[in-house]
C-alpha cells in the first residue's frame, strides 16, 4: 500500500488529505515533476495551517524523510495546539521493491535501495522527536485500524513510510 492509498482509506473526505503529488501537479502539471520545490512546500505547509487553525483533521501526505521537513509541520501543530499522529508504514525491501512494479510511475530501484537503507536511521530519529513532542503519538500500520476512529478533529497526521512509494 502506497502512503496515499493509506491516506484515503483513514478519511471518509479527500479534502483532509494535503499532499505534495497533488500540489506539484497544480503547480508544475505533472505530479512526478519535482521542480519548484520551494513553491510547492509552501503550499503544503500554507494548507495544513489552514486547516488546523480551523479545527480540522488534516492527513499530511509525504514522505517527510528530512527531519527538518517533519519540524516544519509540528511547528504547525503547535502553533495551534494540536495533538500529532504519525502514522508508519514499516514495510520491508521486496514488498517496496514489488510495490513499484505495480506502480504507473515507477521509481529506479537502485533508488528505492538505497533510500530504504537511508531511512532506517530516521524511524530511530521519530521516535525520539516523539517523546518531545506534547500528545504525540506514533502508530504502526497494523494497530491504525483500531485507533482511528477515536481521533478527534484537528488532528495532524503525518504518514511516514520506509518504503517511500
Amino acid at each position: 500500500m502506497k502512503i496515499s492509498t493509506l491516506a484515503k482509506k483513514i478519511v471518509k473526505d479527500e479534502s483532509q488529505i494535503v499532499s505534495t503529488d497533488k500540489i506539484r501537479g497544480e503547480i508544475n502539471g505533472n505530479e512526478a515533476e519535482q521542480s519548484n520545490a520551494s513553491e510547492v512546500f509552501n503550499e503544503y505547509h500554507r494548507r495544513i495551517d489552514e486547516k488546523l487553525k480551523n479545527g480540522e483533521l488534516v492527513i499530511a501526505d509525504a514522505t517527510s524523510i528530512q527531519e527538518f521537513a517533519r519540524q516544519n509541520l509540528y511547528k504547525i501543530a503547535e502553533k495551534y495546539n494540536r495533538p500529532i499522529r504519525i502514522i508508519i508504514m514499516n514495510m520491508g525491501l521486496e514488498q517496496c521493491l514489488r510495490q513499484n512494479k505495480n506502480r504507473n510511475r515507477q521509481v529506479p530501484e537502485d533508488v528505492i535501495r538505497n533510500m530504504f537503507e537511508s531511512l532506517k536511521s530516521e524511524y530511530k530519529k521519530i521516535e525520539e522527536e516523539v517523546k518531545m513532542l506534547p500528545d504525540a503519538k506514533v502508530y504502526d500500520i497494523m494497530s491504525l485500524e483500531k485507533e482511528q476512529e477515536r481521533w478527534p478533529k484537528g488532528h495532524l497526521n503525518i504518514i511516514w513510510s520506509k518504503c517511500m512509494i
